[in-house]
């Protein structure tokens, strides 16, 4: 089954107020101190989010990730549909993800997905953050509760 963009993005883009190139993590450190180094970078079509993505981070990845037992565990995603009860954070179902964004730099290894499971229409936005653990070990945390409190956050605004 293929997931709807929101229409929210889907209106941003169209109105040209999505945004565009670096998002700095400082902005968004109130509601999430823990992405506050890492600066973003938003996929600009909705081509790219139904494709899985684009050069900054893509949902193939974290499919291929979620079949190999070693890189699911690690990176902490899973298909919903192949387990034994639903897949909650710290995990990330990636049946029920589109990928957004991810890192701005270069081996940032950072995603920003909309998680599609509490929401069907305005689905919250989360990101994955790296434990100190050896070998690390990625959890996945809450950026927003909606796309729509995503974007507000980010400056974008009330919807008309």
């Amino acid at each position: 089954m293929e997931l709807e963009i929101p229409s929210v993005v889907l209106e941003t883009m169209r109105r040209g107020v999505w945004p565009r190139g670096r998002v700095r993590g400082a902005l968004l450190q109130m509601a999430a101190p823990f992405i506050a180094d890492t600066d973003l970078e938003l996929v600009q079509t909705p081509e790219e989010m139904r494709e899985g993505g684009s050069g900054i981070a893509d949902l193939q990845s974290l499919r291929q990730f979620a079949d190999s037992v070693g890189l699911g565990e690690q990176f902490r995603v899973k298909r919903g549909s192949g387990g034994a009860g639903p897949v909650e954070l710290p995990w990330l179902d990636v049946e029920q993800a589109l990928v957004i964004g991810g890192g701005a730099d270069y081996g940032d290894d950072t995603w920003v997905v909309l998680d599609y499971r509490a929401n069907r229409t305005d689905p919250r936005v989360v990101v994955n953050a790296w434990s100190a653990d050896r070998p690390p070990q990625v959890e996945w945390r809450e950026l927003a509760p909606s796309v729509t409190s995503f974007l507000q956050m980010l400056g974008v605004g009330e919807m008309r």
